[in-house]
């Protein structure tokens, strides 16, 4: 493969490429986190606010605005749908994978001896293929939310302090460390502090490890005017907009409950212990966790690892598991601030095992593991059936079921090309074994499983959708919070109160409580009439 450099990184991106956008806006928005952005994005424009995040009609302070602003483009050119709000994730995915490999070859550069350009491209292109085929990044690159621009603005940032720790010359450096400014900033107005504290406390603790010439470099960044003038002059003015149209309320809803708050309580009821992470991460790179753990191994016992261009990788991934195992609240995608350091030391240690020639008995863990990951999904429909549930919620149970009897529907789709390629992975030379595997893997994972459970799980709130769009229903909502609901429906549909003449949406468990909060307050039963129900979801009116 590496004999011809240029065709491996082109087939690299094409993979990477098709991961992130292949059928990217066939597949419903999901609640809460999809439908809130794509919806607060849909009420500034209804609103013309082109300042303050809006999600029901209430002001939203979980996040800065740029991820809106690219939202809007997105509505711009592809409409105001699933594909246009997807679409700047999926881009800022690609732009976070091509960090990630620059990086990865950047470090690979420094170890003090000329590297082949073989080694540079197998480095490249793994790093690139390892990205691009771990299934929390296809998931978080593929999501309408902030978090796949945020990581690409800290991937960007962390490859320029890094490249501005062991400059060519004086012009050099200070051109990296404005670069970097310019990508801090713009994570200050996608996410907030933390695009701050990631890339400094990396740096910071890098440093410590580090020698007296590469330490005053570092301390030569913090005094660059410039890079404060960029950082401050691209990130602070929207603050100020803000605080001036939303006042104190900005201070404490967004640097108060949704940032300091959420590392001193639990917030959505993601608590977990230390372990947490950790365990997350072998998921969160499926199908590579043997390579997770070779290179997490590699750190202690291999030199390259452990040299001197490796530790701002290294000390990126250590930071964040750490710091963020102490946090109250324990999202599943704040881990992955501190994977693109982690992918770096990945790409390094397939790279270079790659570029020196391997044996079947090399790489046996990660291809035997592979092989038993396709195997796992290409029977995934003799078995599904049989895995116990324990979900209390008739709603749940529903959606559960109908998406065990789409995978069962489409055995074939399983059994053949998931088959084939687990067997394909099994003898093929290992470079095109494991090509081949990554991308079959997570390729099918996404078609075959994901796609059909959000469809399952979703598709009835955007058949409900539809019908309040197309009868210009006055709705409101009881006991659901859906705001992908409001953003399919082209309205903001809130929450209410049953009163008599009142149009309501609910889950079809929670008319019971509906009946009886109307007792209460009418001293009468409720007259429903069902305008429209599917999967456990109504529309009523109150008669």
């Amino acid at each position: 493969m590496h004999s011809r450099p240029f065709l491996a990184v082109f087939l690299a991106w094409a993979a990477a490429f098709g991961i992130l956008f292949w059928g990217l806006g066939s597949v419903p928005l999901t609640d809460v986190d999809e439908g809130a952005f794509a919806e607060a994005t849909r009420e500034m424009l209804a609103r013309r606010d082109f300042i303050s995040p809006w999600l029901l009609d209430a002001p939203r302070f979980d996040k800065p605005v740029l991820i809106h602003w690219a939202q809007m483009l997105g509505f711009a050119l592809l409409g105001e749908s699933a594909w246009g709000a997807r679409l700047p994730s999926a881009i800022a995915g690609l732009f976070w994978l091509a960090a990630i490999a620059a990086w990865a070859v950047s470090v690979l550069e420094k170890f003090g001896r000329v590297q082949q350009e073989e080694h540079r491209v197998a480095v490249y292109v793994w790093t690139l293929l390892i990205g691009a085929t771990s299934l929390g990044i296809m998931v978080i690159a593929r999501a309408a939310t902030a978090d796949a621009l945020l990581n690409a603005w800290l991937a960007w940032a962390l490859l320029f302090l890094y490249r501005a720790i062991w400059p060519a010359d004086e012009k050099v450096r200070r051109r990296h460390v404005r670069f970097a400014a310019l990508c801090v900033g713009l994570g200050l107005l996608t996410k907030g502090p933390v695009a701050v504290l990631v890339p400094s406390a990396s740096l910071g603790l890098a440093a410590v490890f580090m020698g007296a010439r590469e330490r005053r470099y570092i301390a030569r960044m913090l005094v660059d005017p410039w890079a404060w003038v960029i950082l401050v002059g691209v990130s602070m003015p929207w603050y100020g907009l803000q605080f001036h149209a939303q006042g104190y309320a900005f201070i404490e809803g967004f640097f108060g409950q949704h940032n300091l708050g959420r590392f001193t309580d639990t917030m959505h009821g993601f608590s977990a212990g230390f372990w947490y992470y950790p365990l997350w991460i072998m998921v969160a790179l499926l199908p590579w966790a043997p390579l997770v753990l070779r290179t997490v191994l590699g750190t202690i016992t291999s030199l390259q690892l452990r040299s001197l261009p490796c530790r701002l990788a290294l000390a990126n991934f250590i930071f964040v598991m750490v710091f963020f195992s102490f946090s109250a609240t324990k999202l599943p995608h704040y881990v992955f601030y501190g994977l693109s350091g982690l992918l770096v030391l990945m790409g390094i240690t397939m790279g270079q095992t790659m570029s020196r020639g391997v044996s079947y008995r090399t790489l046996f863990d990660q291809r035997l593991f592979m092989v038993i990951a396709l195997g796992g999904l290409a029977t995934l429909p003799l078995w599904i059936g049989e895995v116990p549930l324990s979900i209390k919620s008739s709603y749940y149970m529903t959606v559960v079921a109908d998406w065990r009897s789409v995978v069962q529907a489409r055995a074939l789709w399983f059994f053949i090309p998931i088959g084939l390629a687990a067997l394909l992975v099994a003898l093929l030379p290992i470079r095109a074994a494991l090509a081949l595997g990554s991308v079959c893997f997570i390729v099918g994972l996404q078609a075959l499983v994901i796609g059909p459970g959000i469809g399952s799980f979703r598709g009835s709130i955007v058949e409900a959708a539809q019908v309040i769009r197309e009868r210009q229903l006055a709705v409101a909502s009881w006991r659901m919070y859906s705001p992908s609901l409001s953003f399919e429906a082209g309205q903001v549909i809130a929450a209410g109160e049953p009163t008599p003449g009142a149009t309501m949406v609910l889950y079809f468990k929670d008319q019971p409580s509906l009946e009886r909060r109307y007792q209460e307050l009418h001293g009468h039963d409720a007259v429903l009439e069902v305008l429209w129900e599917k999967t456990g979801v109504r529309i009523v009116a109150i008669r």
